[in-house]
């Protein structure tokens, strides 16, 4: 994922692709990753990172979200 991900969005803005039009396809990328790995890990595991996500995100933005950071979420985190 880290390393396909960069080469293939660099090749989209090469192709002429504006880079506010990457953003979303980043991070839709980056949801996948994280749902296969969480996915191929053992249930224990899997219940723990979902309440991980859960509560960081409970705390932080006050809603639950166990499966991390929405899209604006994301860009206002990185906007700062």
């Amino acid at each position: 994922y880290k390393t396909l991900l960069p080469k293939a969005l660099l090749e989209l803005v090469q192709a002429g692709v504006q880079p506010e039009d990457l953003a979303p396809l980043a991070y839709q990328a980056r949801v996948a990753a994280k749902l296969y790995a969480r996915e191929r890990c053992t249930l224990p595991a899997r219940l723990m990172a979902n309440l991980f996500d859960g509560f960081r995100s409970l705390k932080r933005y006050g809603r639950w979200q166990p499966v991390g950071m929405s899209y604006e979420q994301v860009w206002d985190k990185y906007q700062k």
